[in-house]
């Protein structure tokens, strides 16, 4: 998990526990998230009664135009909503999830190639790429020559990864 994905997390928990010990009540320390352009604007409730939102400065930190205009009843409304999806996809990535395990591939590819007989590493390089990688597009699994598994950076520990 990168460190900016941690720190938001980190972030996220400790905003919901000061909000707990502050009010308790319904919907206190849920988010609610609304899209905007390639993201979402992200509030955590702090209260229900008055409506208090706080937004979220996270990722993108996108603000809802319209937040100042939403009622209790749209929060809650919401937070159905959301639990609703998330139900019903938390049931589809359990019937696709599969485990994952990272691993290296090594290949060793050849090709022959007609250059002036002073030409530098270089210049060999330059004109023998392009077959190379057609080679290795077209015939690829003749040229493996063996796939390991990834001890030194298992899957999971690049970010991106999950």
């Amino acid at each position: 998990m990168g460190a900016y994905k941690a720190d938001n997390e980190r972030f996220i928990k400790e905003l919901k526990d000061l909000l707990l010990t502050r009010k308790k009540g319904k919907n206190v320390g849920e988010i609610i998230r609304f899209p905007v352009a390639d993201g979402y604007a992200e509030y955590m409730v702090a209260s229900m009664r008055p409506l208090e939102l706080v937004h979220l400065p996270i990722y993108d930190a996108w603000e809802y135009p319209y937040i100042n205009r939403l009622t209790a009843e749209d929060v809650n409304n919401k937070i159905a909503e959301q639990n609703a999806m998330e139900r019903l996809f938390a049931a589809k990535r359990k019937e696709k999830k599969m485990p994952k395990i990272a691993k290296i591939v090594w290949v060793s590819v050849g090709t022959r190639v007609v250059v002036d007989e002073n030409a530098t590493d270089e210049q060999v390089w330059e004109v023998a790429k392009d077959r190379l990688l057609s080679n290795l597009a077209s015939d690829g699994l003749d040229n493996v020559d063996k796939i390991v598994p990834d001890a030194e950076c298992p899957y999971g520990t690049l970010d991106g990864e999950n």
